[in-house]
Order: structure tokens, then C-alpha cells, then sequence
């Protein structure tokens, strides 16, 4: 099994389904801007293929690459699952995925004991960088945060998300280019810096996803608090947002004894107890809808933050539309650090995914 998300998860998948079969399940972890890669370098080799992947669930875009098995629907207790995660994993008219997550949302962590405005504006951080104070963190640069700007410069919503407006991504890119040049934020970071800085009150304001919340609790008590994303001209950000799922392999699905234990782990991955203990008690949003409201009821908890500020994130498509965007981005974004003008370079994304999806969707066909 390989992983590229939230390896505490995987600890805890592995050591129950040991548990409940006697079979070994063997892990072996990514970083997830890495996974994708060696995923389709092991299928052109053909050495080290796994047979179950731990992955967000754009990924299923790109099913036939990755050599995904489709996955009965028997194996989905549709009955109690959010209809938002049967989205995520069907793909082409099947499922390629089982979902246990919802959520990859970027939110806004605040820390009340720094400040008492749970909600500052883009205006307002940027008039404290003036005043010679950043008072936020984030990591920067990374294309899935990029993302979250671009609605803030268009007048009407994609849909999907990959119809990016060249316009709305070239403001974005501007604007989001000159965030750590005018001192918003204190430089180029990775994860783990940025948190850092909020965790050690250097900073008021860290925008990270709804996964660094498992980290920070540890720091944290009651002063932190979960808020929306910044404003700027009364428009909103919009993070986008996707699912965790287990998928399969489909040569490792034809053999009758790991199809068995396939069907296990699918099980044992969907009981309420698992669900309760490891997603919830993990801080991801589940895909069971009854347990879901339950902690969305409970008063005041960091599950009903997470829920509420997942309402305005737009999903992922799991569509290999979404899947070349990545790629376009880094190349679009690297062109534009480079000197190219940012229209030129918003240009280029939406040429890039246009013309590598069309070219994707001919081999399919083809084939």
C-alpha cells in the first residue's frame, strides 16, 4: 500500500486489518507532490506496483494510467454515505475510489490571545505590512493555495474549476506574487516553517489546511479558533476542496485471494467504529452522513469549524482535466517568477490544460 496522505490514518487502517485477517499490509509513504509521479513511473516499469494507493481523490482522473480497478458498487454502503463523496469517486460512469475523507479545505487558523478580528481582510493585512508588522503565515508558493485566489478576481464561478478565466488568474497571479515582496508574508516557506510561525506567535493568522488542525491542537487550547478565508474588495476566496480515498489495483483486483482482502479493507474502513475513532478522532470530515451531523451538532467543536467552512470550497473533480491543471499551473507560475507578463502566463495555463486533456481524452479513445 502506498501513501501519500495522512500516514497517522494509514497506521491505523494497517493495524486493523492485520488484526481482523492475519494478513500483512505493508506501507510505504509519499510526499504527495511526489506520489503521482511514481506511480506512473512503477506502471512504466512494471517492478513495484501496489496494490492499494492512499490518495486524494483527483487523483482517480487518471484511473487508466495508474492501472485503477473499478470497484463494485456492493463495496459502497451508499445507503449512509454524502453524496459529495460518491461524487468525488466516480469517474467515467464507475467507481475508482472508496471514500473515507472529506475536506482538503484551506481555512484560516486564528489565534485569539494575538488579536480579537476573526475575520480580517486582505485590505486589512496588507495595511499592517505598511505598518512594518506580517501578521500571517502560509507556505509559499503552492498551486493548490494559488487556486484559492482566483475566484476573488471573477465576476462568476467556473464550473468546473479547471475553466479557469485567464483574466481572474492573472490578477491572481499579481496579486498573490507580491504577498511575500510587500511583506504580508515574511518569505517563502515550506508547511512546516509557516506553522511554525504560528505556533511560536510570531504570527496572528495562518491560512493551512483543515489537516495541520491535528498538529496545532497540540499547541493550542481554547484561544484558537477556525475562521473563513480573507476578503479583499468584499470577494471571496475560495478554497478548493476534494476527498481521501482508497483505490486499487486492477491486475491486483483479478487475483481472487487480494480481491478478498480488498473487499475487507473496504469494509472495515466504512464501519461506524472505525469512522468515530480514527477519521473523526483524526480531525477529517467523514463521508457518513448521520455521524457527520452528529459531531456537526455538538456545540462549538472544531469538526463543526471544519464542516461549516467546507460549505464555500469548490470540489475537485476527479477528471483528467483536473489532474493536467496541477501541472499547468507550476509551469504557468514558474514563467511568470521568470519575467512573463501575467496574462501571458494565465494564457498559457488554460492553453496547457486545453490542448494536454485533449490530447489524453484522443490516446483514451485510440486505445
Amino acid at each position: 500500500m502506498w501513501s501519500g496522505i495522512e500516514y497517522s490514518t494509514v497506521a491505523e487502517i494497517q493495524e486493523r486489518f492485520e488484526a481482523e485477517t492475519g494478513n500483512k499490509l505493508a506501507i510505504r509513504e509519499f510526499d504527495v507532490n511526489n506520489i503521482r509521479s511514481e506511480l506512473l513511473l512503477a506502471k512504466q516499469t512494471g517492478i513495484t506496483v501496489p496494490d492499494v494507493i492512499w490518495v486524494p481523490s483527483d487523483f482517480l482522473g487518471l484511473h487508466d494510467y495508474f492501472d485503477l480497478a473499478k470497484i463494485p458498487s456492493s463495496w459502497i454502503d451508499e445507503k449512509s454515505i454524502e453524496p459529495k463523496a460518491l461524487e468525488l469517486v466516480s469517474v467515467d460512469g464507475a467507481i475508482y475510489g472508496v471514500p473515507l475523507g472529506l475536506g482538503n479545505h484551506l481555512v484560516l487558523y486564528v489565534n485569539t490571545k494575538l488579536t480579537k478580528d476573526l475575520e480580517p481582510t486582505w485590505e486589512e493585512l496588507l495595511e499592517e505590512a505598511e505598518q512594518g508588522r506580517t501578521t500571517l503565515a502560509m507556505q509559499y508558493p503552492n498551486m493548490y493555495f494559488l487556486m484559492s485566489f482566483v475566484p476573488m478576481f471573477s465576476d462568476h464561478r467556473s464550473k468546473p474549476v479547471t475553466d479557469i478565466d485567464v483574466g481572474a488568474l492573472a490578477a491572481a497571479l499579481k496579486f498573490y506574487g507580491e504577498l511575500p515582496v510587500v511583506g504580508v508574508l515574511k518569505g517563502e516557506y515550506g508547511q512546516d516553517q509557516a506553522r511554525q510561525q504560528f505556533i511560536d506567535g510570531e504570527v496572528a493568522y495562518l491560512i493551512d489546511g483543515d489537516w495541520a488542525l491535528g498538529e496545532l491542537k497540540q499547541h493550542f487550547s481554547k484561544e484558537l479558533k477556525i475562521s473563513g478565508l480573507p476578503t479583499y474588495n468584499n470577494h471571496h476566496m475560495h478554497s478548493l476542496s476534494g476527498g481521501k480515498v482508497l483505490a486499487f489495483n486492477a491486475e491486483a483486483m483479478a487475483n481472487p485471494d487480494k480481491r478478498q482482502a480488498m473487499r475487507t479493507l473496504a469494509t472495515i474502513v466504512q464501519k461506524p467504529e472505525f469512522i468515530e475513532d480514527v477519521i473523526i478522532n483524526q480531525n477529517l470530515i467523514s463521508t457518513n452522513r448521520s455521524i457527520n451531523r452528529k459531531w456537526y451538532d455538538a456545540d462549538s467543536t472544531y469538526y463543526s469549524d471544519l464542516y461549516t467552512q467546507l460549505t464555500p470550497a469548490y470540489v475537485m473533480p476527479s477528471t483528467v482535466e483536473m489532474a493536467v491543471t496541477w501541472e499547468a499551473l507550476i509551469r504557468g507560475y514558474k514563467r511568470f517568477r521568470a519575467g512573463m507578463p501575467a496574462e501571458s502566463a494565465a494564457e498559457f495555463v488554460v492553453d496547457f490544460i486545453k490542448k494536454h486533456s485533449q490530447h489524453i481524452h484522443k490516446r483514451r479513445k485510440s486505445s
